[in-house]
């Protein structure tokens, strides 16, 4: 009797959820909608180039071009700026893109673009690792896409742009480090790399946006 309820309940469950084939097709809509909406306009929404998306720029331009920052420090740990100190890791990820394809507002913001994005599709993934349900790892997906906070942060060039994507990475790692009967010495330092890349600089994660005090 508690098998025949069981099996019961396991087809009840699959008839609710997506097929692979569904759920191929809305994935394939929702990433090129993602795209479209990420990317459009990119260059002249927000308008403008503020200050310090102008101070990040530059300094990845010169690490780019001379591996030098504004100040002629060869390949600093830190970027020396307005009186405080930016994280490395994106000017660096962003002077990897100016060698790839050049200078420009379009091609600066792209790579904020191209982690907000990621990290929408990435929160997809989790929901569905998690619950082993399509339709709310589309659900979770599609609303960390129209989230506010995190769209209007992937569309300017600021250091914490990264820290969603950062801490994704490291929500995955713990999930599959706790899924482990036996865990190994890789799943347990693989959570620790994500957050590593903030600890290089502690004052710009301490600014990154806060959605609940901000809203």
């Amino acid at each position: 009797m508690v098998d025949s309820t069981q099996r019961h309940r396991e087809r009840r469950d699959a008839e609710k959820n997506l097929s692979a084939k569904q759920f191929g097709l809305i994935c394939v809509i929702l990433t090129i909608f993602a795209f479209c909406i990420q990317f459009y306009a990119l260059r002249t929404n927000p308008p403008g180039f503020f200050l310090d998306e102008s101070s990040i720029a530059y300094n990845a331009y010169k690490i780019a071009t001379t591996g030098t920052d504004e100040h002629g420090e060869s390949w600093p740990l830190f970027f020396r700026a307005f009186g405080e100190y930016k994280n490395p890791v994106y000017i660096y990820l962003l002077a990897g893109v100016y060698r790839l394809s050049g200078p420009g507002v379009f091609n600066t913001r792209a790579l904020s673009g191209f982690a907000g994005l990621a990290t929408a599709l990435l929160l997809g993934l989790l929901a569905f690792r998690i619950t082993t349900n399509r339709c709310a790892a589309l659900l979770f997906g599609t609303c960390a896409l129209l989230t506010p906070w995190l769209f209007e942060l992937s569309r300017l060039v600021l250091e914490v742009a990264i820290y969603p994507l950062v801490v994704v990475l490291f929500l995955h790692a713990v999930w599959s480090a706790a899924r482990k009967l036996e865990p190994t010495s890789r799943s347990i330092r693989a959570p620790w790399l994500s957050p590593a890349t903030m600890t290089s600089s502690p004052y710009s994660a301490g600014e990154e946006p806060n959605p609940c005090v901000d809203s």
